[in-house]
Formats: C-alpha cells, structure tokens, sequence
C-alpha cells in the first residue's frame, strides 16, 4: 500500500508540472533554437507557483532561494517579451527599406533642383531673428550629417559584430536548452524543483529571443546596406545641410547689406534733425549723429568679424575632419606607409597655434573695451529723461524760464525719447552683436588650438612608426632624366624672379650685402682682437670679467657671416616663391646651410687655439683641439651635403621618394658617425682627459657600454633611411644635433657664469690680500695689535661654491627644460610602448552605487592595470630626476630661503636633511606608482619585511632611529664640538646611519648615531658657544705682583677675539716651587679659535712682561754633591767662595751653591 501510494503521487505531481509548462507556454515546451517563441511566460502561472511555493512547507532559506529563483524567472520572460517586440518591430523596418531609400533619392533630386528661399523679413530686426534662426537649424543640421556619418560606420562596425555574436549565442541557447530538458527529466516534485525548472525556461526563452533578435537586426542592417540605405541618409542630411548653409550665406549678405543701409540712414537722418534743431537742444542732435556714426563704424567692423568668425569656423571644420579621416583610416587600415604619408601631410598643412595665441591676447583688450562700451551704452539707456533734461538746460548760455522752458523741455523729451528707440538702441544692438562676434571668434581659435594640439599628438604617436618611403634596396638608382632640377623648365624663371626681387626692393640687398660685407672684413680682425683678449684672460692675476664678455660677442660675431647670407637667401626666396617649386626648394637649401653651419662654426671659434674656451673658460687644450679638428668635416662636408638632400626634398612631390636626396642623407649620416667616434671615444676623445684622472670611476667602468651605444645611434639613423622610414631617421636626427647644440651653449653658458664666479673670487681675495698687507704694515710700526678681521676666506669660499652649486642647478634645470621642448614631438611616439605589458596588477576598488531603491551602497570591483615598457621606462626617469633632486634642491633651498632666515647652521642643516628624505621617500612612492606599486598593495608585504630586518639588522635600524631623534631631538647639531670616546672635534655631518666629527687634524672621525643616544657625549656648544679659556702663568719670586696682573689683564683685553661678558678674571693662586703662579680665565665666542687665541695671548702676555722687566721663571734644583774628586773639589770651593764675594748672579738668576758642609 505505502508503495502504491508514493506512486500516485509522483504521479500526480509529474503531471501538475504537466500541466503548469503548458500554461507556461501554450505552443511547446520547448522552442526550437532561433525560432520565434508565440507568447512569454504568463504571469498568472507564476503568480500560481510563487503561491505554491510562499504556502509550501519549507525552511525560510529554502523558500527565500526559490522565490529569489522566481523573481528571475519573471525578469527574464519581460526581457523576453521585450525582446520579440524588437523583432517585430525590425522585421516591419526590412519591408519599409526600399520604400524609405526610394523617398531619399527622391528627396535628393528635390533639394538638388531647389532654390534658396528668400528672406520673410523686411526689417533689419527680422531679418536679424531670421539669420540667428537659420544659423541654428544649420548647425543642427551639420549636427544630424555627423550623427549619420557615425551611424554609417557603426551599421558596418555592428554587422561585423553579430557575426561573431551569434553563434556564441546560439551555442549559448542550445546549451540551455539541454539543461531544460534535463531538469524536465529528472524533476522530483517539490516546489523549489519546479521553481528552478520554471526559471530555466525563462532563461531559454529570452535566450532565443535574443538570437532571434540579432537574427533580424542582421537581416535589416543587410537590407538596408543592399539598398544604400545609410548612404542615402547620409547624402540627404549633408544635401540638407549645404542648402542651409548657402541660405545662411545669402541671407548674412543681405543682412549685411541691410545693417549698413540702416546705419547710413541713420546718419543722413542725424545730420537733418540737426540742422533743424533748437539751438539750446543741439547736444542732443550732436549725440544723435556721434551714435549714428558708431552704430555704422560698428556695422562695418561686424561684417569684417563676421567673415572672420565663418573662416575660422570653416577652418574648425576643415581640420576636424581631415583628423577624423586620419583616425578612421588609422582604425580601419593600420598604420600603412600610404597612411604615414597622409598623417604627415597632415601634420605639414597644420595651422600654427601661436597666431592664434597671439591673436586671442591681442583681441581680448578688444573684447575688454567692447563690453566697457556696452555697459556705458546699457547705463545710458536706463538713466532718467528728466535728469538728463535739467543737466542740458542748466549747461545753457542763458537762463530759461516759464513757457519757454516747458516748450523745450517737451521737445527735449521727444527727442531723446527719438534718441532711445533710433540711434541708441541699435548702437546697443550692434555693440552686443559685435562683442559675441569678439568672443565667438576667440573661442573658435581656442577650439581649433586644442585641436590642432591634439591632432599633432595622435600624428606624433603614430607617423614615427610609419615607412615614409619605400626600401632603398627595392627602388633602382635614377637615371639622369628623372632628376627634376636638371630640367630646363624646373630652372625657367628663377633667375628672372631673384633680379626682380632685387630691384623692386634694393633696399633690403643693398642693407644685407652692407652688412654681410662688414662682418666678412672685420672677421680677420675680430680673431686677433680675441687672441689679444685670451692672452690677457689667462693671466692669474687677471680680475676683469669685461675682456671674457668681448671675447664671446666677437666670437658670435665670427661665425655669423656665412649663416647670415644663406638665411638672407632663404628668406627672400621664400617670399617670392609662390608657387615655384624651385625658388622653394632653394630657399629650404639656403635655411638647412644657415640653421646648421651657425651652431657649428660657433663650436669650431669656441674651441679655437687662444679663444673663448682654452683662455677664459680653462678648457684642456687637447679637449678643445679634438673638438675643433672633428668639428671641420661637418662644416664643409656634412652641411653641404644635407643642404642639397633638403634642396632635392622640398622639390620633390612626395616627400622622401628622390632616391638621390636619401643617399646624400646616408653619406651625411656616415661623416656624422665619424664626428661621433672621434669626439666621444674614451680614450682619444674628449672623455680621455676625464678618466685618466678617475681610472676607477663609473665613466670608465662602464665606457663599454656607453660608447658602443652612442657609435650605434648615426649607425642606426641609416638603417631607418635604408629600410624607409626615412622621415623618422630625419626627425631624430634633427632632434639629436639640436640636443647637442643645447647642452653646447648651456656650456658655453656655464662657463661664463663661473668665469665670472672665478673673477670676482680673485678680485676679492686679492682685495683681501691687499687689507691683510696693510693690517701687517700697521701692526708692525705700533706695539699696540691691530684687531685683525674674521677669517673671511672660509666664508667667501662656501658662498661661492654654494653660488656655484645654485648656477648650476638652474643650468640642469634650463637643459631639462630644452631637451623636452626639443623632443616634445617625438615623445608621444613612444606611446608605443604602452602597448607592449610586461607585467599586470590587479587593484580592488569600491564604488557608491545606487541600488534598487535609489540608495548608495558600496560596490567593489577589480581593476587590472597593465605595466607597460613605458612605464618602467617612466619609473626609471623618475627615480633619477628623484636623485637629482634630492641631491640639488636641498641646497638651493638653504642659499635661497633658509640663509635668509634667523635660523641656526644645525637648523638649517636638519631642514635641508629633513627635505632630501622626504624628496627620496616621494619620489620612490611616485616611481613605485607609475609601475603598479601602490601602499595597500605592499603594506603587508613591507610590514613582514621591517620585522624581519628589525632582527637581523638591528643594529642599522637602531641608527636610523637615532638619526632621526638627532635632527629633530638635536643633542648634537652640525657644527657643535663635541668630545666622545676621547675625540674631540666638530660635528660636520649628520647622516641616515652614522655621524661625522672632523679632529683638528682634520681627520673625520665616524660615529654610529646610536652612541649620542644611549652613550655619553661631552657637547661643548650645545647650549651656549661662548667657552672658557684658562692659561696659567709663573713668575719669579721678587716680582711685583700688582703689575704682573695689571699686564695679565691688559693683554686679555686687547685680543679682539676674548668677550667682554662674561668677564676676563686673573687671579694670583700660589707661591709654587720655583714661581708666583698667575691663571687667566677668558671666555671665547668660539671653540674653533682657542688654539690662535691661547697663541695671540702668551705672544702677548711675553711682550708686555719683557717691557717691564718680569722674568717667567724657570725650575731651580739645589744639588747635594758627595765623594767627588779633589781636583773638581777645590774648582767648586773657589767659585762658591767667589759667588760670595761678587755676590748674586747680575742677570738675577740663581746659581749652583756648594757648602763645605756638602762636601
């Protein structure tokens, strides 16, 4: 029984699902893959079912899931339903296809055959309202032309898509059909069973809805394209949009002509009231026609500004759509060499922004006075008649009253009331249309700057990696005949144009041939006057900066004649060119001689034997001769040659296609390569100098890489030509000779600024040399010293090297900035590299979002970030400019800020230090940023890291920890003395890990930071500078002892260096063995001076004594003699008995006494 009972009720309830699937869909179960389902799942079957399943006996999980399963089931059978709407609706849109591109083509004949309309308007307010209508369905209509452009491309872009769309879709669907199916099998009953089998056939069906969606979205897109549908819409809306756009010209001429009608009118009008005005209301008539002669003068500067705003606006869109043509052909075809020839001929016809930079600064005082003179215009309009009646009546030459004056006032008022509505407020009109017109000019400059920014960008990104020409290799040398400037016809009126240029304007060659005469005559000159300057430059004693400052404008002056004649040519060539392409070929020749051959020569006369730089800038002989013997063949081999290749260049039709221009640049190529070899090899070049004397440093460590790479760049330019990317072998190398030139004249530059530094140091110091030998003089005819001034010299020395240090970080900072203004072109091409991942890193992000009910919840989501080549490389750069400055700018922060300030030396030293860790520390953080390193990234990664060396390195950690609670805690500060484990000396450095204290002996002494810390330290001048001298001094017995400490104090007070407070103390301490014992006590500003002081005041303290007569006593010893022999006896007894006659020893000094008793 129970078995038959289980039975019946499978039974019953295989067949209630029976019966719910086919209540769900009354046409099958299962729709067939692709086929349109009949109806979408009704809502009352899952109405029914989510009752079964909110009253069925399950746990609120259970019934929670199932209900959530179907809430989808729901969603997908609306989506569904949706879904077969759309079909329907595109299936009805394939039958209209023909239909529709019928009614465009008919369209089409209507608006080619069509007429403009004319203007409804008779007023030139109408018919104002009408062009300003008119100008805005224009640009709606160019609006809807871009919008059926993009539908054009995107209608091919999408057909492409749904053929890779679908059959993923299709697969998609079949699978899960066949879940379907197998649930439908295998079901066991229960609600939540019957739920989930309910949402896979929702989900199948939506499924198939969607496929049969992009079935029919396929179908209409290849209809429409097989009737030329988007074509034709694209045609009927430009169509539409050209016929606007001549209405709106036709109508802004009539426009035109109507406002200078009315404004002549207007005038003629003014001129007549005039002249029939009551002679105490003529100021009004004189406004009327000064506001009749502005409201004209205004109409002819709109119509001027007006046809400046359609060009620039037709220039607008001229560029942005020859850079969307660039764009779409970069998309859809690659980066082929028929597409780097139109990106570069692109990036040739571009406009020049800084025109429009300075037109947009020159206009907008322009725009200032135009809207000063509106809002005087607005003011004027708005004031009170009747004020302005009683101020003209009161300015009258006689007094008007009674009926007079209500006559006058009443016509007054008529006519400034005619004053208002006839000539002030059209002037208004005019004035605000002429300030738009002002402003929408300006803002269609900055557009097209933007643009064109952005155009030159994407073409600096992509027209470097492009072939400008095809492979040397596979194109024949030419034959004679098909060299353009050995035709006849390519010469035919060159000659003719250059005599007529000369002769209409003689002036200008007549000035240029002067002046090139001048400077060719006076070149042989100038060479001996600087030899003479050199020889007097080198001179040690030399103190005058004037002869280096001639030197270097004679220099200039000797290399400018050849460069001045060919940029003369190049100029007027280009003038009177025109279409020529000779002429125009001619002037790019004579522009390449003079741009290259002036930096060149300027090197060659640098470098010159006695020149700028062997005499005034001390630079190796050997150096400046290598330089100058590599320098020639550039000069007259290399110039030559590139100045024909740009001749053959700018006369050839496309650029790069003249073999024989290409082999010149390979030949130049080669002698540049030579320059290079000889000019950087490490041991023959200009190198050499430098490592013979730094055998062990890193410039020849690592010269064998560093030299091969440079001899490999000329190598590399010619296998760019060979191969054809000529254009971008050009680019380089116009922007390596220019990167030379750069750091040459910043040299150069340097150079003169420490030649300047050098000569004002020398003049200093021979000044100093100078009041030195006069203090000496001084002092030696006086007994009194001369209070000697501070050592200077230290000072002076720190100051220039600090000014030294300071000039040369600008001059890193002026090279930086050249060299990126330099390559700024090329640097957006190595946007390349971006596209070439090394590694990836991926990043959660958590994001407010709204839900269902409109509130912001958190939502996280990955982000994977791709490091590129670029970046590392971008990392790399960062990281040395990070070096560079923390290396320089905590110096230039103390020379320019902290000196300044009233701060202590140990202050500014923690400050400076302080800045260079937090420089390291950003710049690591912004190096590590750039490739993917962010802190919660490796936050745990370098917490596990600091534990792990806390043990290992603890010691290292210790000290860093101690250097940072020295410079803030500062127990010893840079500069104090200081004494520890017996040394004493100064503090002169504190670093991250250790201290150094410099010995007098000049020895520096390094100490672990910890041992200031935890150790003890004697700090001399922590608190205070000032220190305690104490010198002890003896006198023989007998001596007056007044004086010896009147003389003491004396010559304490008169050294300079001893401080008044606290103040000198001399004390008398002791009768000791053999002297009266005298101690002086003097206090020092300094610690540093105790050795010259104690050595000022005993020369000192031993003059005055010797003046007075005070012996410094000596040790005396009384000597006991026994057993000696009897000759030396008797010599003794005698001397002993002569002392005793002669009595004391006459120079006061004490003898040898020898009792008989002794002996």
């Amino acid at each position: 029984m129970v078995v038959l009972f289980i039975r019946w009720v499978l039974m019953f309830r295989l067949l209630a699902i029976a019966v719910l699937l086919v209540l769900l869909n009354p046409t099958g179960v299962i729709a067939q893959v692709g086929e349109q389902t009949s109806s979408a799942t009704p809502a009352t079957g899952l109405e029914k079912l989510r009752e079964q399943v909110k009253s069925a006996d399950l746990e609120e999980e259970a019934k929670s899931a199932a209900l959530t399963v179907l809430d989808q089931a729901e969603k997908q059978a609306a989506e569904a339903s949706s879904k077969t709407e759309m079909v329907q609706k595109r299936r009805a849109a394939i039958e209209t296809v023909a239909a529709r591109a019928d009614s465009a083509k008919r369209s089409l004949e209507q608006l080619q055959n069509a007429q403009p309309s004319a203007p409804r308007g008779e007023t030139l307010a109408e018919l104002e309202a009408e062009l300003a209508s008119l100008t805005a369905k224009a640009q709606a209509a160019q609006q809807t032309v871009n919008q059926a452009e993009t539908a054009m491309k995107n209608s091919a872009q999408r057909r492409a898509e749904i053929d890779t769309e679908l059959p993923k879709l299709i697969n998609s669907a079949e699978e899960r059909k066949q879940q379907f199916e197998n649930a439908v099998a295998n079901a066991d009953g229960t609600v939540a069973n019957d739920a989930a089998i309910v949402e896979l056939k929702t989900a199948s069906e939506l499924l198939n809805a969607n496929v049969a969606a992009l079935q029919a979205e396929k179908a209409l897109l290849d209809a429409e394209a097989a009737a030329s549908l988007p074509q034709l819409t694209r045609d009927l809306e430009a169509r539409q949009a050209e016929t606007l756009q001549k209405q709106l010209v036709s109508l802004r001429a009539i426009v035109e002509e109507k406002r200078a009608e009315d404004a002549a009118s207007r005038v003629e009008m003014a001129s007549k009231q005039l002249n029939q005005m009551h002679p105490l209301l003529r100021f009004i008539g004189e406004q009327n026609q000064s506001l009749a002669e502005l409201n004209q003068t205004l109409a002819k500067k709109i119509e001027d500004e007006e046809t400046r705003l359609v060009s620039r606006k037709s220039q607008l869109e001229d560029i942005r759509e020859s850079f969307k043509q660039a764009t779409s052909r970069v998309d859809k075809v690659g980066l082929t060499d028929a597409v780097g020839a139109m990106l570069r001929n692109l990036k040739q016809n571009l406009p020049s922004v800084g025109v429009y930079r300075m037109r947009i600064r020159e206009r907008s005082s322009e725009i200032d006075d135009a809207a000063y003179a509106l809002e005087e215009m607005t003011d004027r309009r708005n004031a009170k008649l009747s004020l302005t009646i009683d101020a003209l009546l009161r300015q009258a030459d006689r007094p008007v009253y009674g009926v007079e004056r209500e006559e006058l006032e009443k016509e007054a008022l008529q006519l400034l009331e005619t004053q208002r509505t006839e000539y002030l407020d059209p002037a208004i009109r005019n004035q605000t249309h002429y300030f738009n017109t002002l402003v929408s000019i300006s803002t269609a400059e900055e557009e097209i700057i933007q643009l064109v920014e952005d155009s030159r960008k994407y073409i600096n990104e992509n027209v470097l990696w492009t072939r400008s020409t095809s492979p040397m290799y596979s194109k024949p040398f030419p034959a004679k005949a098909e060299w353009w400037f050995t035709l006849p016809a390519a010469w035919s009126g060159v000659g003719l144009k250059i005599i007529s240029d000369m002769t209409t304007r003689p002036a200008i060659w007549i000035a240029a041939g002067l002046s090139l005469l001048t400077l060719l005559l006076s070149r042989y000159r100038l060479r001996a006057e600087i030899t003479l300057l050199g020889e007097k430059a080198s001179q040690s004693s030399f103190t005058h900066f004037g002869p280096t400052a001639k030197a270097f404008f004679w220099t200039v002056a000797t290399s400018l004649p050849i460069p001045l004649f060919f940029g003369f040519l190049g100029s007027r060539f280009s003038s009177i060119a025109g279409n020529d392409r000779t002429l125009s070929a001619l002037s790019l020749g004579c522009s390449t001689t003079a741009f290259l051959y002036f930096p060149l020569d300027f090197m060659r006369q640098v470098c010159r034997s006695q020149g700028l730089a062997q005499s005034h800038f001390a630079w190796p002989e050997l150096t400046t001769k290598k330089v100058r013997q590599a320098i020639r063949p550039l000069l007259f081999i290399a110039v030559p040659i590139i100045s024909i290749a740009a001749f053959l260049a700018g006369g050839s039709i496309g650029y790069g296609n003249d073999v024989l221009e290409r082999y010149l640049s390979l030949l130049a190529t080669f002698v540049f390569g030579l320059f290079i070899q000889r000019v950087a090899h490490p041991r023959r070049g200009v190198p050499a100098r430098y490592i013979a004397s730094h055998p062990s440093g890193w410039v020849n460590r690592t010269a064998i890489i560093w030299y091969p790479v440079i001899v490999a760049i000329p190598v590399g330019l010619g296998v760019l030509t060979v191969i054809g990317y000529h254009f971008t072998s050009q680019q380089i190398g116009w922007r390596i000779f220019l990167s030379l030139g750069l750091l040459f004249g910043i040299a150069v530059a340097v150079s003169l600024v420490m030649r300047w530094s050098l000569i004002h140091r020398r003049s200093l110091r021979m000044e100093q040399a100078k009041q030195a030998r006069a203090l000496a003089a001084e002092t030696a005819a006086s007994e009194t010293p001369v209070p000697i001034a501070e050592d200077t010299a230290k000072d002076l020395q720190e100051q220039m090297q600090q000014s030294r240090n300071l000039f040369q970080t600008a001059m890193v900072a002026a090279a930086m900035i050249g060299l990126w203004i330099v390559w700024s072109d090329v640097v957006p091409a190595l946007g390349i590299f971006e596209k070439w991942p090394l590694w990836s890193s991926t990043d959660t992000v958590t994001d407010l979002v709204k839900n269902e009910n409109g509130d912001l919840i958190p939502h996280s989501r990955e982000v994977v970030d791709h490091v590129t080549i670029a970046e590392v490389a971008l990392a790399c750069v960062l990281f040395g400019l990070t070096l560079a400055a923390a290396r320089n700018l905590p110096g230039l922060l103390e020379f320019a800020v902290l000196r300044r300030l009233p701060i202590d030396r140990s202050i500014r030293y923690a400050v400076t230090s302080l800045v260079s860790y937090a420089i390291v520390l950003l710049g690591i953080i912004i190096a590590g940023g750039t490739i993917g390193l962010h802190w919660n990234q490796i936050q745990w990664m370098a917490t596990a890291l600091t534990f792990g060396l806390a043990f290992g390195l603890q010691e290292m950690f210790a000290n860093f920890v101690a250097g940072i609670i020295i410079l803030f805690e500062q127990p010893v500060r840079v500069g104090d003395v200081v004494e520890i484990d017996g040394v004493t000396g100064i503090v002169s450095k504190i670093r991250i890990r250790a201290t150094t204290i410099t010995d007098w002996d000049r020895k520096d002494y390094i100490v672990p930071n910890k041992e200031f810390i935890t150790g003890k330290v004697l700090n001399w001048t922590r608190s205070d500078d000032v220190t305690r001298l104490v010198l002890s001094v003896g006198v023989a017995y007998g001596t007056d002892t007044q004086l010896a400490h009147q003389l003491i104090l004396e010559a304490a007070a008169e050294n300079p260096d001893v401080l008044e407070e606290p103040k000198t103390n001399v004390t008398f301490d002791a009768f000791g063995d053999n002297s009266l014992n005298f101690t002086l006590r003097a206090y020092l500003g300094t610690y540093e001076k105790r050795l010259a002081v104690t050595h000022d005041l005993h020369t000192s303290i031993n003059r005055k004594f010797a003046a007075a007569n005070i012996e410094i006593s000596f040790p005396q010893r009384d000597l006991h003699l026994r057993s000696l022999p009897s000759g030396l006896t008797d010599f003794l007894r005698s001397k002993n008995q002569s002392s005793e006659t002669t009595g004391p020893n006459p120079n006061g000094k004490a003898g040898t006494i020898v009792t008989e008793s002794d002996l």
